[in-house]
């Protein structure tokens, strides 16, 4: 029969299929029972050994198959996922070893959004900021607040419960970038999503160069090699250095960022040659200058002794002669 060819071929059967299955071979991958949120894609994989001569045949036990949901040689893939999409799918394998299905079910979730989004707020110092954000979903919902990557948690000037982050007393150490992350569990797993906001402070200003590095040259035999680069504002800029466009890690045996932005380059290997760029950022912008450091080769004369063999190296020590 034309369906037995030797190449896999795909196809989507509508209908729901009832067909006597016959043992003999098992699938490779069986399709799995999915969480999907809405507007997503997702993919039912389905894969029978090849050497059987698969038939693919896809369907839906209740309802019909849409223009969204495509076979291809994965499997079954459905795009921009609806409520509607949601039920049992079956994958029917026709065979020269005969005929088995294996189905999974698809749920379908509303997408994870924010209701309320934290908003920058701009407080004197001494009064109160409060952030908040919250989630709108069926499921329940943990909220976690992050200052720098970190969780915060309660202390005396500082209160999180769910959604709210309050500060009280605020002071220019509080200026700052905060998170507000919400977790959610489903079948398939922890869904997250998060946002930020500001705490503001009257007087705040982005980082301005007090003192911009040049350009520099020096042979490799120096033992040090400082650029300098001093940046203020308010609050304090941080200073990242960057050579030829990644980060330089402090601390190295090569590298070493001091507190005042300055780049210390030890031993100045030719390698360290390069574009370097001071950056300097705070929660009110970033500003940034690059220069070129050029290490260059030291060339080492030898001495009249060092060009001849071990042979006169007793006479050359003690004078300089032809004979050597």
């Amino acid at each position: 029969m034309q369906w037995r060819s030797a190449v896999t071929t795909v196809a989507i059967l509508i209908s729901v299929l009832n067909i006597q299955t016959i043992k003999g071979w098992e699938f490779e991958l069986r399709p799995q029972n999915t969480t999907a949120q809405v507007g997503q894609e997702t993919l039912l994989t389905c894969k029978a050994p090849t050497d059987i001569n698969p038939i693919y045949l896809y369907s839906k036990e209740t309802g019909t198959l849409t223009n969204r949901v495509q076979a291809d040689l994965d499997g079954l893939r459905i795009t921009n996922i609806q409520h509607g999409d949601e039920g049992w799918y079956k994958c029917t394998v026709n065979s020269d070893e005969g005929i088995k299905s294996a189905r999974a079910y698809l749920h379908v979730i509303d997408a994870l959004t924010f209701s309320r989004r934290p908003h920058n707020v701009t407080v004197s110092p001494g009064h109160t900021a409060n952030l908040r954000c919250a989630v709108t979903t069926s499921s329940p919902v943990t909220y976690t607040w992050l200052r720098g990557g970190q969780p915060i948690t309660n202390s005396e000037r500082v209160t999180v419960d769910a959604g709210s982050l309050s500060v009280s007393n605020v002071q220019l150490d509080d200026v700052e970038v905060y998170t507000c992350k919400a977790f959610t569990s489903t079948m398939s797993g922890i869904r997250s999503i998060s946002a930020e906001a500001a705490i503001l402070i009257p007087g705040l200003t982005s980082p301005k160069f007090d003192q911009i590095p040049h350009n520099v040259e020096v042979p490799s035999t120096s033992s040090q090699v400082v650029v300098r680069c001093a940046a203020s504002g308010i609050p304090t800029p941080s200073v990242e250095w960057k050579h030829n466009g990644k980060t330089v890690s402090s601390g190295t045996s090569t590298f070493l960022v001091q507190d005042n932005g300055n780049l210390h380059v030890n031993q100045a290997p030719v390698t360290a040659s390069g574009v370097y760029s001071c950056i300097a950022s705070n929660i009110k912008g970033t500003e940034s200058h690059s220069i070129v450091l050029t290490v260059t080769r030291t060339v080492h004369h030898s001495t009249p002794c060092q060009q001849h063999s071990s042979v006169c190296l007793s006479v050359c020590l003690s004078k300089y002669i032809n004979l050597c």
